[in-house]
């Protein structure tokens, strides 16, 4: 669900741009300001922001409105689309961040192309953070495994154990060590294709089909299961 805020003071705009963001094949919430004062004093958490610059009403216009979010404290900061009316801010928009200039009246064929790469960027965003904790997390397991195998080389090289003990473990031991190693290596490999598919939404301004982001998705919900045998290597034991 993406959280979109419409703020323009004319009432048919606001509407205009209301129908044809339900028109768009995503599902999201939609609220609608008249004014900036409006918009800020809701405080209401938004990802999608689309901005009239002339405000007319009394207080800040959409320009100031866009500087004081990007000044704000917050992490979430929105995807910000102006629409007016004019083109002389265009190059201004660009010092707030603004993700696109749409001019009134707003081409509907325009706006479906801009809304749709908004929406990946959105997503992405969602989405990175936690690949960027699996990734840290597989970082740390890398470092756990070399740990046992400096112990396992250790305990080879140490003849601590007899040779009916050698005889009875050595297969199902080190069958099963040989066996996570190659799990992780796997796991290693699926990482980086993730970090390559991260690479591929900053490189390319957040352009990535449907599909590669839904592998993202259910890599995530797959890792945790995965990673499991890692957190509790078996215990090397008589």
């Amino acid at each position: 669900m993406i959280r979109i805020a419409i703020c323009d003071d004319e009432a048919p705009t606001r509407a205009y741009l209301a129908s044809l963001i339900r028109a768009q094949d995503c599902p999201c919430e939609v609220v609608e300001y008249a004014s900036a004062g409006d918009c800020l004093a809701e405080r209401r958490r938004i990802d999608l922001l689309f901005l009239d610059i002339e405000l007319n009403a009394a207080g800040l216009d959409g320009m100031a409105l866009a500087r004081q979010i990007r000044e704000g404290n917050s992490a979430a900061q929105p995807v910000i689309i102006f629409v007016t009316g004019y083109e002389r801010y265009v190059f201004d928009a660009f010092d707030v961040g603004a993700f696109q200039y749409l001019l009134k009246p707003v081409d509907e064929e325009k706006f479906a192309q801009v809304f749709a790469r908004a929406a990946e960027q959105i997503e992405a965003g969602r989405v990175q953070p936690q690949l960027s904790h699996a990734l840290t997390r597989i970082r740390g397991l890398k470092h756990e495994m070399r740990g046992h195998l400096t112990n396992i080389r250790g305990l080879a090289q140490s003849g601590e154990y007899d040779s009916e003990f050698h005889s009875r473990s050595k297969g199902s031991f080190w069958e099963q060590r040989m066996e996570r190693h190659k799990k992780y290596m796997e796991l290693a490999e699926e990482a980086a294709a993730k970090r390559r598919l991260m690479m591929k939404l900053r490189m390319n301004g957040g352009s990535v089909s449907a599909a590669e982001l839904l592998m993202g998705l259910l890599y995530l919900q797959h890792i945790p299961h995965t990673l499991t045998p890692f957190l509790s290597p078996p215990a090397f034991s008589r």
